[in-house]
């Protein structure tokens, strides 16, 4: 790799060109290894700064769910990135303190201040403000008092000092990682995630639900829950406690309504996929033939299920849950579509 700048912050990075539409960086500033597409470098000389957290936070999402090397492709949309929350940003923190052990019981420096950029700790602040989401040491800190508070961080029993300085993690911390690394496999729980216009109405209540309810498992969709937590929060806490995905890849018409884009590529959708693959929980694709867009082509290696009416989405996806998952426990006779 030669050495460059971060075309996200401008800062010292590593780069490496493989083919014509795609550069490698590694970059402490962006947290690490990540690939971007040939439109979105050349866009993201032009991102505010808060817009570089965001794509920085997203690069960091699809990291801690085991996506080493994310791809900042062309159909990730800013908007569709949503903002971590607190939780979020300290659990990314965690993660980031226990890649830097070497053992259990080591202690992590956090960085007090902010480097000259050619000096050695400069990569460990950089990856710091990265993983955190923050952008001055003083988020840095509120962070590591919120994971002191939930017992997940200790200061250093060999070092008199507080967790701003030297800290370790404690057994509650190692136990929430370990809890992380493993979903949760025994769920009866379809989640769906799909465009959220009335076009696809039709899709989701006469195709996508009776599908999966026809096989005993009951579907989510994350306007359908109570909005007690931010969308966020929700959202990744029902993949989480899903057995499996089904995301629906139609797309509208890109049109102007109220002075607003609609339609075109949804990319969020992408994102919750993404997220799911990094947890091991299978997803079902689904698209409508007659979608304006195409499939993007990082998804082209799965098994997309084309449909044309509701019916035939109905059918053909409870074949695909059957044949993966079997039936779930609240399937009976009568549920099957063929009188088995």
């Amino acid at each position: 790799m030669e050495k460059t700048t971060c075309p996200i912050w401008g800062t010292p990075a590593e780069c490496e060109i493989r083919d014509d539409s795609s550069w490698h960086f590694n970059s402490p500033r962006a947290g690490g290894r990540y690939i971007i597409s040939r439109s979105w470098y050349q866009m993201a000389e032009g991102l505010s700064n808060e817009q570089r957290i965001l794509v920085t936070s997203w690069l960091v999402s699809q990291r801690s769910v085991g996506n080493a090397e994310p791809r900042i492709s062309d159909t990730l949309a800013i908007d569709s990135i949503r903002r971590p929350s607190v939780y979020q940003r300290a659990e990314y923190l965690l993660r980031y303190i226990n890649s830097q052990l070497s053992n259990i019981s080591d202690h992590f420096e956090p960085p007090s201040g902010r480097p000259n950029i050619n000096h050695s700790s400069w990569k460990r602040y950089a990856e710091t403000l990265a993983w955190s989401g923050s952008t001055m040491l003083e988020d840095v800190h509120y962070l590591l008092d919120f994971l002191a508070s939930q017992d997940w961080i200790g200061p250093s029993p060999s070092i008199r000092a507080s967790v701003k300085t030297y800290c370790i993690l404690t057994v509650r911390g190692h136990a929430l990682l370990a809890e992380l690394e493993n979903p949760i496999v025994d769920s009866t729980q379809a989640f769906v995630a799909m465009w959220f216009d009335k076009s696809l109405d039709n899709a989701y209540y006469n195709g996508i639900v009776p599908g999966i309810e026809e096989c005993g498992y009951s579907a989510v969709r994350i306007d359908q829950t109570e909005p007690l937590d931010k969308l966020d929060d929700r959202i990744i806490a029902e993949i989480r406690r899903s057995k499996f995905l089904v995301v629906d890849l139609t797309e509208g018409e890109v049109v102007k309504e109220d002075g607003a884009i609609k339609g075109g590529t949804r990319g969020s959708v992408y994102y919750e996929a993404g997220f799911a693959h990094g947890l091991e929980i299978p997803v079902i694709f689904t698209c409508c033939k007659n979608s304006p867009g195409k499939v993007h082509f990082d998804i082209q290696q799965y098994s997309c299920i084309y449909w044309n009416t509701t019916e035939e989405l109905q059918k053909r996806l409870a074949q695909r849950i059957r044949a993966n998952f079997g039936d779930g426990p609240s399937h009976t006779e009568s549920d099957n579509g063929d009188g088995r």
